[in-house]
C-alpha cells in the first residue's frame, strides 16, 4: 500500500474536508488515536476518517457503494443497502 499525505483539502468519510475538523487543542489529548470531530453544524462525524482513493476515484465499500452513500455516524450504515461499517 502507498502512503498518502492528508492535507487541509483532503476529504473525510463525512464528505467534509480535513480543515473542517477540530485540530487545535489547548493540551494534547492522552487517548489514542486522537479523535478529530467535524465542526460543521449538524454533522454526526466524531473523528476524521480518510477515504482511500484509487487514483482519483474513491474506493468502494464491500457492499459496492461509495463512502458518501454511508452515514458518517458510528456504525457507518449504508443508506442504500443498510449494511454496517464501511470496509
Amino acid at each position: 500500500m502507498d502512503c498518502k499525505l492528508v492535507g487541509p483539502e483532503t476529504l473525510c468519510f463525512c464528505t467534509h474536508r480535513f480543515k473542517q475538523h477540530k485540530t487545535d487543542f489547548e493540551t494534547i489529548p492522552q487517548q489514542r488515536p486522537i479523535d478529530l470531530p467535524c465542526q460543521v453544524t449538524g454533522c454526526q462525524c466524531r473523528a476524521y476518517l480518510f477515504v482511500p482513493l484509487n487514483g482519483t476515484q474513491p474506493v468502494r465499500c464491500r457492499c459496492k457503494h461509495f463512502a458518501d452513500q454511508h452515514s458518517p455516524a458510528p456504525g457507518f450504515t449504508c443508506n442504500a443497502c443498510k449494511l454496517h461499517y464501511y470496509t
